[in-house]
């Protein structure tokens, strides 16, 4: 089971203009609210050994594991997030001529995120997951003909979150950490690594995830760990294994259509330790709302706030001039913030920057951080900080 978690990523966000980018190594902010819902599923089509071999199913062997997930994720604060989940799982299998199977809800999980840097290039953040599952395999599956849906019992997991943006259509991500799976499995360290390819409104991730053992089995070999436990594993060895390991490349493609976003991925478990070789197929939905974090931290602030009705325009590559200056109170230096307004009255970051140049009715803008395309041919909302005393 917590192989198929940890290797999902569980969200933040970065906002690019009229899309909501997720940026896992950050957290959402404050009142910001997550809706994600993934379904996937699994075909065995060999198993690998306690040693790394590939062995063949038996003659009309076959398993099969169909995952339904629901996470919803809250912004407690501008450095917290709370993400509550539940797994429903169908698992079935076929060994040599009787076939079983089971339906039922798998676990439920809380992951506490908290932020740990951010600026204008790099983000990281630390997370805690409990998770536990809704059966006990111990005292309702002994020697039963169904097919059991997991390993049962109560797992912790702990793990190192960062990114990095290369540019605005060219991020990295990455996550380590440990995790104590239940069922008296061996501790084990986690990773997941990826690219991220933005192409408005069209993402593509890259990466590649897995576990490495720490070998703490209490068990001398999977027969015994099989044998002390005495399931109905089926045609897998996915569960109720020993010592186990795996690496799993995949590829995820979103649509990013303002707060909802939509997806397909693949990922294949290509290489492993007392696990099996097989591939996932998945579909994913999900949907944001509340407003963007705001980027402010440390002292109190007030905007006041301007529209530039598309009369914004660049100057240089980093530059941009709007139509305010001396007259609307701007001052060289003064901290500009520009926004998109869309549906729904929400406001989403798109660049932040400075006065650099200034005059009576326009204003010279060096940008800091762009964080998505600005279209200065449309209306922008302008903030620019005060700082209060």
């Amino acid at each position: 089971m917590s192989k198929i978690w940890i290797l999902s990523f569980i969200l933040s966000n970065f906002a690019f203009a009229d899309i909501y980018f997720v940026n896992p190594s950050a957290v959402r902010g404050k009142d910001v609210f997550d809706l994600r819902l993934d379904f996937s599923v699994f075909n065995t089509q060999n198993l690998f050994d306690t040693s790394g071999n590939k062995t063949p199913l038996g003659p009309g062997d076959n398993y099969s594991m169909t995952n339904l997930d629901l996470n919803l994720i809250y912004g407690l604060s501008d450095d917290f997030d709370l993400n509550l989940g539940i797994r429903g799982r169908r698992t079935q299998s076929e060994v040599s001529i009787n076939e079983y199977k089971n339906t039922n809800f798998e676990s439920f999980w809380l992951t506490l995120k908290y932020l740990l840097s951010k600026s204008e290039r790099f983000s990281s953040s630390i997370d805690v997951l409990f998770r536990s599952t809704f059966y006990a395999n111990g005292n309702q599956m002994v020697q039963s003909q169904n097919l059991i849906l997991g390993d049962a019992g109560n797992e912790q997991a702990l793990t190192l979150n960062g990114g990095f943006k290369f540019n605005y259509n060219f991020f990295l991500f990455g996550r380590m950490g440990v995790n104590w799976p239940e069922n008296v499995l061996s501790s084990e360290g986690i990773y997941d690594f990826k690219f991220s390819l933005l192409w408005e409104p069209i993402r593509v991730d890259l990466g590649v995830g897995g576990t490495i053992s720490f070998y703490k089995s209490p068990y001398p070999s999977l027969q015994a760990a099989r044998d002390a436990f005495d399931l109905n594993t089926g045609a897998s060895n996915l569960f109720v294994s020993w010592n186990r390991q795996l690496t799993t490349p995949y590829v995820e493609i979103s649509y990013l259509n303002g707060d909802f976003n939509y997806g397909i991925n693949f990922r294949s478990i290509v290489a492993g330790k007392s696990t099996d070789n097989g591939n996932f197929i998945g579909l994913y939905f999900s949907y944001h709302t509340g407003k963007t974090a705001e980027p402010f931290k440390g002292f109190n602030y007030v905007y006041t706030d301007f529209k530039t009705l598309g009369k914004a325009s660049y100057v240089g590559k980093d530059y941009i001039k709007i139509p305010f200056g001396f007259s609307e109170d701007l001052e060289k230096g003064d901290e500009i913030y520009f926004f998109k307004e869309i549906s729904g009255g929400k406001e989403i970051l798109m660049a932040t920057g400075f006065v650099d140049e200034i005059g009576v009715d326009w204003s010279i803008i060096k940008i800091s951080e762009k964080l998505g395309r600005i279209p200065l041919g449309d209306p922008l909302l302008v903030k620019v900080l005060l700082k209060k005393n």
